[in-house]
């Protein structure tokens, strides 16, 4: 279950990217699947586990912060993103306690971006993911 700080640091970025995005902006939605892990983790049971994301999948997860909070179109993370991105992947570290971890972009139609942040706990099987989606409208 995700703890009252990640909730409001989820419900924070939705709101500045209501600001920033008067006709659109961000919304996300929150999984968790009990004993589900293994159908629908999107990568095999037995594949060797990652507790990270890589460099490159977090400055692409910064890359969707950033454009939610109003850069759209940008093709670089910034500090700030960087930073939330981060905090965000400890804060579901902390509350969730994943033992694997992968990140899904979503084809960038020109007009919406989101990512899926994808998360399965092996001692009970059981499956987490963080949809984020915005768009300009």
């Amino acid at each position: 279950m995700l703890s009252a700080t990640t909730v409001q640091m989820l419900e924070e970025l939705a709101e500045r990217s209501h600001l920033a995005y008067s006709e659109g902006g961000c919304i996300y939605t929150y999984t968790e699947a009990a004993r589900q892990a293994h159908s629908l983790f999107p990568r095999k049971w037995g594949e060797p586990a990652t507790m990270s994301l890589t460099a490159l999948e977090r400055t692409r997860l910064a890359i969707v912060i950033r454009e939610t909070l109003g850069e759209y179109a940008c093709s670089e993370a910034n500090a700030d993103s960087m930073v939330f991105s981060n905090d965000l992947l400890q804060q579901l570290q902390s509350d969730l306690e994943f033992t694997d971890i992968v990140l899904v972009l979503d084809d960038h139609d020109g007009y919406c971006w989101g990512a899926t942040i994808h998360m399965k706990r092996e001692t009970d099987n059981r499956y987490f993911s963080l949809y984020l989606w915005g768009s300009i409208d």
